[in-house]
């Protein structure tokens, strides 16, 4: 799989019998500068998106819960683009590191929901939440240049 600077996409464990699955999220030794902050779940309805910022201080961690998103990510100190749609049976976990914009939408035809972690807890006072252009997803067909 295609990966940029600043973004790490890695597969969580699955443990699936007769009742269910098990899903083991995040783990502390998943990066060596692991921090809690806050987890928070977004729920977005079909053709919608959300995010198309940066972070000059978070890091973050994204996990497709139910449904299927394309994930929009620049990298805006190496200028490398990456573009990946990930469903909830994929496994899959993103980490996005601080200076990388993001955004996601909702690709599926029922309300996406998407696990997030940080690594600190949001401040309303300083948010640390940049506009960036190039991950919204604004116009229709819009392609990462």
């Amino acid at each position: 799989m295609r990966e940029i600077p600043g973004i790490a996409i890695t597969t969580f464990t699955s443990f699936d019998d007769n009742r269910g699955s098990l899903w083991k999220l995040m783990q502390a030794d998943l990066n060596k500068d692991f921090l809690f902050g806050e987890t928070y779940l977004t729920s977005t309805k079909p053709n919608h998106w959300r995010g198309g910022h940066f972070h000059k201080n978070f890091r973050e961690w994204f996990i497709v819960l139910q449904g299927k998103a394309l994930f929009r990510f620049y990298n805006l100190r190496t200028k490398d683009a990456l573009e990946i749609e990930i469903s909830c049976k994929d496994n899959l976990r993103i980490e996005v590191a601080p200076w990388v914009g993001h955004s996601f939408r909702n690709q599926g035809k029922e309300i996406l929901v998407v696990l997030a972690i940080a690594d600190k807890c949001f401040d309303t006072e300083f948010t640390d939440t940049y506009p960036e252009e190039k991950t919204k997803f604004g116009d229709i067909g819009k392609i990462l240049t």
